[in-house]
């Protein structure tokens, strides 16, 4: 699992970033590897004037819209593993390990 994240660094419980805060740039997503306490949101801000939509697998499914310089929040991820990725790029994935 993993994202655009650095080039091939997999994305681990061990590898993460503490956030609760993603920022979206270029199609790209950072942190794009983070771990969060069980029962938070995660927030997306959109840095450029694209849209972009979420969805996500794993331990909570949702979508999300992320419009041009705006922000949205995931619903709050149960314990487990959430993936969000962008469905038109797969290269602004985020990972997130909720703990």
């Amino acid at each position: 699992m993993g994202g655009g994240g650095d080039g091939g660094t997999p994305c681990t419980p061990a590898s993460a970033v503490s956030a609760d805060t993603v920022a979206v740039t270029g199609g790209v997503c950072n942190p794009w590897c983070v771990t969060v306490r069980a029962g938070t949101p995660v927030q997306f801000l959109n840095q450029d004037s694209a849209t972009y939509l979420f969805d996500s697998t794993g331990a909570a499914v949702f979508e999300i819209l992320l419009p041009p310089l705006g922000g949205a929040f995931t619903p709050a991820l149960p314990a487990g593993t959430t993936v969000v990725t962008e469905v038109h790029s797969s290269a602004a994935t985020v990972t997130v390990f909720a703990q």
